[in-house]
């Protein structure tokens, strides 16, 4: 699926969200904390992103096959992904973590498991 298509499914399904395969070429791949999140789109603030949220439960074993620098692994490469596309409500904060107004919504894809995400051919 597609991220237009992941993220409709999320809007329409908001309680389960939509399970399926999506596939995209990473945009932008950054650490934040202790994820690294892989975006469709370089701005990840983007109505129209699908984000790939990866947990530190996977990130050792993504370590093994695709090196220690996964940023640079992913940048511009095209993955695929099996997992539920949820809709996040994110607070939005200035730079001290205090909220500064209201919410915004991003569609996110969880990763606990390295063999739920791979790099395309």
């Amino acid at each position: 699926m597609s991220p237009a298509e992941a993220i409709r499914g999320a809007e329409d399904f908001p309680s389960t969200g939509k399970s399926g395969r999506f596939g995209f070429t990473v945009a932008r791949a950054e650490m934040v904390g202790p994820r690294l999140f892989l975006n469709s789109m370089a701005d990840y603030r983007d109505p129209a992103n699908l984000s790939i949220a990866i947990e530190l439960s996977a990130l050792s074993g993504l370590r093994a096959r695709y090196g220690n620098d996964l940023v640079s692994a992913f940048l511009n490469r095209p993955v695929v992904v099996d997992g539920v596309a949820r809709r996040q409500a994110i607070g939005v904060t200035d730079g001290h973590r205090r909220r500064v107004r209201g919410l915004y919504y991003q569609t996110h894809i969880m990763v606990r498991r390295a063999q739920q995400l791979s790099i395309r051919p």
